[in-house]
């Protein structure tokens, strides 16, 4: 497997006929004959091109097709996470109930199957394969680098993400994402704009030329303080006529109001 460089437009497209946004992800994956990621048989892919989101579906459960299988309603009625050591609190969390069958990210779910878990625990066992936060691996040092080619920093972060495709955190669509490592200036921006790229920052309009204007003056260069002059100005009731677009320093600009 090999990831489809800048240069390789043409190839920038996933070949999976049911891909929702096939030219809409940050990176795509050409598939070797020889690949065993996730220990899944890529074989009848050999020669794909996939955007990430399926890439890792096929990684995590061997299929490019969605399924909600994974992931029941809960019932209603009283919703509590079944982790004793679950933190979660307030009104707008999400629950699942763990199917039977469940394979998500590649883990045995067999000692959960029709438990309720809120979604951060959820996510925590389809990522780490446990439920305990002191348990969860972090990130090993060579992949602490935000893969956002754009990223100021991309080493320099007190904490990184690696994006689950299925996310709506910010209400933004992260499937485009799926599987990237953002640092969390990156994540925010994504989170917050639903865009990895910075907005241009506004030019300040020029101001006035820091000369004056009056050619005896003796520091034409050196005032802190500038003024421009509007020919309609009463300043001092004097006629600013004859000065309209002109600046003068301070000291110029007092000898002629005075």
């Amino acid at each position: 497997m090999s990831k489809v460089g800048s240069s390789d437009t043409l190839r920038k497209h996933c070949t999976f006929a049911g891909c929702k946004k096939p030219d809409g992800s940050l990176n795509y994956y050409q598939i070797g004959a020889d690949k065993a990621t996730g220990g899944k048989d890529w074989s009848p892919l050999a020669g794909s091109v996939l955007c990430a989101a399926c890439y890792m579906r096929f990684k995590d459960r061997g299929t490019l097709e969605r399924s909600d299988k994974d992931k029941k309603p809960p019932p209603t009625g009283v919703k509590k996470c079944a982790y004793s050591g679950c933190e979660a609190s307030g009104e707008n969390i999400k629950f699942l109930v763990i199917d039977a069958g469940c394979n998500a990210g590649g883990k045995d779910w067999s000692a959960l199957a029709d438990s309720m878990l809120c979604q951060t625990c959820y996510d925590r066992y389809r990522k780490h394969g446990t439920l305990d936060k002191a348990d969860a691996k972090p990130l090993d040092g060579s992949a602490r680098k935000c893969m956002f080619d754009q990223c100021d920093k991309p080493e320099d972060s007190r904490r990184f993400v690696q994006i689950d495709g299925e996310s709506a955190a910010g209400g933004q669509d992260w499937s485009s994402l799926a599987g990237v490592l953002l640092c969390m200036a990156c994540y925010d921006r994504f989170r917050k704009h639903g865009s990895l790229e910075k907005a241009p920052r506004k030019k300040a309009p020029p101001g006035p030329p820091k000369k004056c204007s009056y050619h005896l003056c003796p520091q034409p260069d050196d005032c802190k303080k500038y003024i421009k002059i509007y020919g309609d100005s009463t300043a001092g009731g004097q006629d600013w006529s004859m000065l309209d677009g002109n600046t003068l320093c301070l000291t110029c600009y007092m000898r002629f109001k005075d």
